[in-house]
């Protein structure tokens, strides 16, 4: 299944949740981001073709887990990219409540 990975500041490559596309992305972090800050991203497709691109963040809200919700748009977003994030969209399981 197609999936998406962050790369936060001084992080490795962790996989996250896509909470919502469309004109906000709104995924899962390991670590915070504070606001106007670019977190490297990745859409891994079913084969394994990694599409990178950028998320510029707008807000991040610590989650009782110890994650992070980050809200945010996406920039330098190939067509790849955005065609695996269109499909995840269909199926992601919605805004986190309180964000």
């Amino acid at each position: 299944m197609a999936a998406i990975e962050l790369h936060p500041a001084g992080g490795a490559w962790a996989p996250t949740t896509l909470f919502q596309y469309g004109t906000e992305i709104v995924v899962s972090s390991p670590a915070p981001a504070p606001p106007g800050a670019r977190v490297e991203a990745a859409a891994v497709a079913d084969d394994g073709a990694r599409s990178a691109f950028r998320i510029k963040v707008h807000r991040c809200k610590r989650q009782e887990d110890g994650t992070f919700v980050l809200v945010g748009v996406t920039i330098d977003l190939r067509r790849e990219a955005r065609t695996i994030l269109e499909e995840l969209g269909r199926v992601a399981p919605g805004r986190p409540l309180g964000v």
